[in-house]
């Protein structure tokens, strides 16, 4: 073995000695030195074979090392098969000389490993000012995260700060415009304050008035309650007074008959039934004609027309002379019946002094005369009744013995029950009217005041249709002319107003018919005034006074 080869394999012995001694493991150095090494192509290292004994060590490991990746040992240091043919066909000297470059080269590499020393010395420091200056980096690093963060915080709140700017201006303008329009209403409402004040003003000066118009009412009031006290006491008197009053007139209203009220429709309807009851007697029983031994009676003429003097009456059967008897009967009941019938109070020996004396008071005091009426109507009520009949009786007699003896005697005894029929309807509906608060007074004049009945006749009353016709009997009938005289007398009642004494004579035949028809426009004007007198006058025409 050469000696250069030998100082090489020394020196190696010694450096490993020495690489084991400084780093501890051997496998540490080999790989620096392959770090080292490895721009220079050489192959990887064994973590094992290195650190071995001797020379064999070296000698292993750079076996190992100088193989190559595909001769690799892979059983902790061994040489492979491959590697063991591979020495023993190149021989010891082609190792040798591979081994000294090796060794050259391992030179290089521990120099280059001083210097990888120093610099790793230097890279440590490095390293450790590295590491200060990361840790620096990192506190920075964190410190800058930590101001961006804040930053971004920052800017959060500035968006949130912008969007409460905004928010705020336009909270700004509406404050801005609620302000104007509260001032606005600020002056209105100074106007409406002001406005307000003056009204106030009056309204006070009002209330000074109305207090000053307070007191007055209240001294009034004193007044008025010291008045009414005194009223009162008055009044307490004055109702002692009138229950003692009420004591009386109750005591009193027993000796009267109470006083009913009615219509003036009510009052004709019970007239116009006396009319219409009175009306159909007459018709039954004198529009028929009359025998001839009654007609040629002179003396019974004579007695109607002395009984009856202002009305002639024909002895004839024309319809002139049955209408006239028919006025005759008519009036004849209803004289009676105001003499004797329509009175107010039935008396025994009547002068018709109390009818006027109630008339005149019913003109003067109505309710005076009402009340006198009352007290008169209940007085013995019993011989009031008793002499309404005995004058219905009279009433009947007298119609009977009168005009009633124109009749044939079997109709006589039937014209009675009619006359009386006649008075009690008349009777029971005058009942009903003088117990009327209403003073109701018939209405006729004298038979002696012919003018005066002539005057009312044209003046108040209208006349009744009766039927006209020709004659039954043409042995009495009128000649033309006296027809055509009656004609013009019924349709003008003021032709008889000269005719002031008609009293017809018996019946003659030279003047018959001039009689007949004077006594038919006279009979016809009195017909219609007795009628209308007692049947349809009015509360004016009638003298009616009420309540």
């Amino acid at each position: 073995m050469s000696p250069t080869y030998a100082g090489y394999a020394e020196r190696a012995q010694k450096t490993m000695a020495d690489k084991t001694t400084t780093h501890g493991k051997y496998d540490d150095t080999a790989t620096k030195v392959e770090d080292g090494n490895s721009d220079r192509g050489s192959s990887n290292t064994s973590k094992d074979s290195i650190a071995s004994k001797g020379f064999l060590g070296p000698y292993r490991a750079w076996t190992w090392r100088m193989g190559g990746p595909s001769e690799t040992c892979t059983r902790g240091g061994r040489r492979t098969r491959k590697e063991k043919k591979r020495l023993v066909r190149n021989g010891w000297q082609g190792y040798l000389n591979r081994l000294a470059l090796h060794w050259k080269r391992q030179e290089e590499a521990m120099q280059d490993s001083s210097v990888s020393r120093k610099n790793s010395e230097g890279i440590e420091m490095q390293s450790q000012e590295n590491e200060t200056l990361t840790r620096t980096v990192g506190k920075l690093q964190q410190s800058l995260d930590s101001k961006t963060e804040t930053a971004k915080d920052l800017s959060a709140q500035l968006a949130k700060l912008e969007d409460a700017k905004k928010t705020l201006a336009s909270e700004r303008d509406a404050e801005k415009a609620k302000v104007a329009e509260k001032e606005k209403r600020l002056q209105e409402n100074a106007k409406a304050v002001s406005e307000l004040q003056g009204k106030l003003k009056s309204s006070t000066n009002s209330i000074s008035k109305l207090k000053d118009m307070v007191k007055e009412k209240e001294n009034q009031q004193k007044e008025t309650s010291s008045l009414l006290n005194k009223v009162s006491k008055e009044l307490e008197g004055k109702k002692a007074e009138m229950a003692t009053t009420s004591e009386k007139l109750k005591a009193l209203s027993q000796y009267s008959c109470a006083m009913a009220t009615a219509s003036d429709e009510a009052i004709s309807k019970e007239l116009g039934r006396i009319f219409a009851t009175v009306n159909n007697l007459a018709k039954t029983f004198f529009s028929e004609n009359l025998s001839r031994s009654v007609l040629g009676d002179d003396d019974l003429w004579k007695d109607i027309d002395e009984q009856i003097r202002w009305l002639p009456l024909p002895a004839s059967n024309t319809l002139d002379a049955k209408q006239m008897r028919i006025a005759a009967c008519i009036a004849a009941l209803g004289s009676r019946f105001v003499q004797l019938i329509f009175v107010p109070v039935y008396q025994q020996s009547d002068t018709g002094g109390l009818s006027g004396l109630l008339s005149s008071l019913a003109a003067a005091d109505a309710p005076r005369e009402t009340y006198l009426r009352s007290v008169l109507l209940d007085v013995l009520p019993e011989d009031q009744t008793s002499i309404r009949k005995q004058r219905i009786a009279e009433i009947v007699r007298a119609v009977c013995t009168g005009i009633g003896r124109l009749l044939e005697d079997q109709k006589k005894a039937a014209f009675r029950d009619g006359v009386e029929e006649a008075c009690n309807v008349a009777a029971e509906c005058w009942q009903k009217i003088r117990l009327l608060k209403t003073k109701v007074d018939p209405f006729m004049p004298l038979s002696e005041g012919i003018e005066d009945a002539e005057h009312f006749t044209d003046e108040f009353w209208q006349p009744v249709p009766l039927p006209l016709g020709l004659p039954t009997n043409k042995s009495s009938q009128p000649t033309s002319q006296a027809s055509q005289l009656l004609l013009r007398s019924a349709s003008n009642p003021k032709s008889t107003r000269k005719h002031d004494h008609l009293v017809p004579g018996p019946p003659r035949t030279l003047i018959m018919e001039i009689g007949i028809t004077m006594a038919t426009i006279f009979g016809v004007i009195l017909l219609v005034a007795l009628i209308w007198a007692l049947f349809f006058g009015d509360q004016s025409m009638a003298n009616i006074q009420g309540v």
